[in-house]
């Protein structure tokens, strides 16, 4: 007993270090964004909880990008520790939008685990939008604004405005997600020329030693022009698209709605998500927005009758297989695989399998062979009653099977003809009453490929 408790002891000790690194990895959020051409690092705050005996880790990739920490670091045994892992952009590094950043997590034996992290890569170009609001008639003043759409700060900004009516000129940071006011005033013969539509307004941006050129719209008179637009499209996967447009130069609120019946409603995928649902049967979704000038929403409702036609063939295939075995009262199940000889000679191992679901009688199992093959002598734990040589027919009986009662019949068949090709077994059937009434079940069926001295099995 006292050699047991140590050898127990002893491995309990020994397997944690034979098996792989086991640590969890967290990512706790950071950033995520690259603007091309710029520097700024990327931090992502890490949790990483060491499941195994204390070691010393550090992270790398293979990818070209160059990260911190680069010293190893040390997670005790079951200890949990937050690493600040930094990510440097990478020269002349082409790709554009999302990109799996993977990395490698290694620990001081080599074990190491792939990590990933999801980053989004845009140009200097698309970080921007500008706009402006109404002309005020009454002061001739006009407010454009600069809008940072993403969570990435620019330092030194130089902003460079320009308009057939004024030029503006500003150096300034801007914020993450921060929208800048400029306020112009118009001169009055600037003003006496303006007609009512759209003026162009450019911004010339430069940051960091990189330029960008983006442009924008002025419009003249208060204009709360709303277009809406539907489609349909799709037989299948029908599509219901609605665009919604403010072409105005005010905020607008836009209500827009589409009507589903409650069984094209379980089929249907909405972008973005209703913000409300009214009635059962026959339920309305609605969505609200509120658009600045120039934007566009774009609702799609996409109902797709395939889901519905697979449900019915699952539903349908699930029935047949459960008259074709569940309702079965023997179930046959034959197998086939090749015996190695010394001479090359070909001989194979047939197996049946029986499986009384129900409680049977006079059960009587027959099998046959190609002509080509011959019936070895030598039988498994099941003798057959009945061998027929020259018809190639092996026979079994039974005076019964209990419910769930299995019997595995085998013998072995062999030619000393040289075979090649691929050759199919009959199947197996299996002759039985069930209360009073003769019943027959047969295997599946069977082949094998011979080619010289090598075969493979193959069944359907």
């Amino acid at each position: 007993m006292r050699k047991i408790l140590i050898i127990i002891a002893f491995a309990f000790m020994v397997l944690p270090s034979i098996f792989a690194m086991n640590v969890t990895v967290e990512n706790l959020g950071g950033d995520s964004l690259i603007v091309a051409g710029f520097d700024n690092p990327l931090e992502v705050s890490l949790r990483l909880k060491n499941h195994e005996a204390t070691d010393t880790f550090n992270i790398y990739n293979v990818l070209g990008f160059t990260t911190a920490p680069t010293e190893e670091f040390e997670i005790g045994k079951g200890e949990t520790k937050n690493i600040d892992f930094v990510i440097n952009p990478r020269e002349n590094f082409d790709t554009r939008g999302k990109y799996v950043f993977n990395y490698y997590i290694k620990a001081s034996d080599d074990e190491e685990s792939l990590e990933s992290l999801t980053l989004r890569i845009i140009d200097f170009e698309d970080v921007f939008r500008i706009g402006s609001s109404e002309i005020n008639k009454e002061t001739n003043e006009v407010t454009v604004y600069i809008e940072n759409k993403e969570d990435f700060r620019f330092n030194d900004v130089l902003v460079k405005l320009s308009s057939p009516f004024f030029e503006l000129e500003e150096s300034l940071d801007i914020a993450p997600s921060e929208s800048i006011n400029f306020t112009t005033t118009l001169n009055d013969e600037d003003f006496e020329e303006l007609v009512a539509g759209f003026y162009t307004l450019r911004a010339n941006i430069e940051a960091d030693g990189k330029e960008a050129l983006i442009e924008g719209v002025i419009k003249f008179e208060e204009d709360g022009n709303i277009s809406n637009t539907e489609s349909k499209k799709g037989l299948f996967v029908r599509t219901t698209t609605i665009k919604n447009s403010n072409e105005g130069n005010t905020i607008s609120t836009i209500e827009s709605e589409i009507s589903k019946n409650i069984l094209s409603g379980l089929f249907t995928n909405f972008k973005p998500n209703p913000d409300d649902k009214e009635g059962f049967f026959f339920p309305t979704y609605t969505w609200s927005s509120e658009l600045k000038p120039g934007d566009t929403q774009e609702i799609v409702a996409k109902t797709n009758w395939f889901y519905p036609i697979l449900i019915i063939i699952l539903i349908v295939a699930a029935v047949k297989l459960f008259n074709k075995y569940a309702g079965k009262d023997v179930l046959v199940k034959k197998r086939v695989s090749f015996i190695r000889t010394k001479n090359g000679e070909l001989a194979i191992k047939i197996k049946i399998y029986l499986h009384a679901q129900k409680y049977v009688e006079r059960v009587s199992v027959m099998d046959k062979l190609p002509k080509f093959l011959n019936i070895h002598p030598r039988f498994g734990v099941e003798e057959p009653i009945r061998v027929d040589e020259q018809n190639k027919r092996v026979e079994w009986g039974f005076e019964k099977l209990e419910a769930g009662e299995t019997r595995i019949l085998t013998y072995i068949s062999f030619s000393k003809l040289g075979v090649m090709g691929r050759f199919a077994l009959p199947k197996t059937t299996v002759i039985y009453e069930k209360e009073g009434k003769v019943k027959e079940s047969k295997s599946n069926k069977t082949f094998f490929v011979a080619e010289h001295k090598k075969g493979e099995k193959k069944e359907e």
